[in-house]
């Protein structure tokens, strides 16, 4: 028995300050896009096939993705429940944010130098996005089968990674061309 909490370790008791631990994983991910800001320079001395895209079209993009973090994460925190929100909230955090954070790490070693997003990768996103989901899973709102299934999504996205070598993929060029849409809609012609 748990004599801090008078429960057996079979009464697992809910984390009532779980909607507000999650808010860490939307502002990792917002550190991390901040990081790779001046990103394209980088993408143009280490890549071929780099999408036409300018620095505005990118940093559009990057805003965008942290925008989107954070009303994801408004939606999840918005159920009462903290099992709804884990459930809803940690899938996007850990298959985009952590495939991306690990993606990161992979380019410092492919291309022996600092790639825009390493720091925050190793340092803040994917030390954040375990906390939460191992917070999540020790105290009963999803189950451990449930995190390793929503961490699967880092496994084929880095090995497309690693596949692509030093072109840019596909994702990244459809990336590209939504943000640059999105640009061109918010800032008008070039």
């Amino acid at each position: 028995m748990d004599m801090r909490n008078n429960q057996t370790s079979d009464q697992i008791q809910p984390d009532p300050g779980f909607r507000r631990a999650v808010w860490l994983l939307p502002c990792a991910w917002a550190l991390h896009e901040a990081e790779e800001w001046n990103i394209l320079g980088w993408y143009h001395r280490y890549w071929v096939n780099v999408p036409e895209v300018t620095a505005t079209d990118i940093r559009t993009g990057l805003a965008f993705i942290a925008l989107v973090g954070f009303v994801w994460t408004l939606v999840g925190a918005l159920f009462r429940n903290p099992k709804a929100t884990a459930s809803l909230v940690l899938p996007f955090f850990t298959a985009v944010a952590s495939g991306n954070a690990l993606q990161h790490i992979y380019f410092v070693f492919r291309f022996g130098t600092y790639a825009p997003g390493v720091v925050t990768a190793a340092l803040v996103v994917i030390p954040c996005t375990l906390y939460v989901t191992l917070r999540a899973v020790r105290n009963g709102l999803i189950s451990r089968w449930y995190a390793a299934i929503i961490y699967l999504p880092v496994i084929p996205l880095l090995a497309l990674t690693i596949r692509a070598g030093n072109e840019v993929s596909p994702v990244i060029h459809i990336i590209a061309r939504f943000s640059s849409d999105l640009a061109q809609l918010i800032f008008g012609g070039r």
